[in-house]
């Protein structure tokens, strides 16, 4: 994973990250992959990283990320929209009904 663009917006107090990743014919990465290499790469917690994008381009294996990086998580629930914080949440997705 490479960091493109890491830009400190002060008004929102967050940092606003720009990567790009080149899968090299591996899996689709997932985003709780990105945010873990994300966490590694900028040495944050993953809580405090909130994805915006992860897409992947048509016909190959390269992936654009836009993220968010925030001091702490009062931040991170204040500057940013409930649909993302909710979106970026670890809780698990349910799953079918049972047969």
């Amino acid at each position: 994973m490479e960091i493109k663009k890491n830009v400190e917006n002060k008004l929102l107090n967050r940092k606003e990250i720009e990567a790009f990743h080149s899968n090299n014919g591996g899996a689709t990465l997932t985003k709780k992959t990105v945010k873990t290499e994300l966490a590694k790469k900028l040495k944050v917690d993953e809580k405090l990283i909130v994805l915006e994008k992860v897409e992947q381009h048509f016909g190959s294996n390269n992936v654009s990320i836009h993220a968010y990086v925030y001091p702490d998580e009062t931040k991170l629930k204040k500057a940013t929209h409930e649909y993302l914080v909710k979106r970026n949440s670890e809780s698990p997705k349910k799953e079918g009904g049972s047969e």
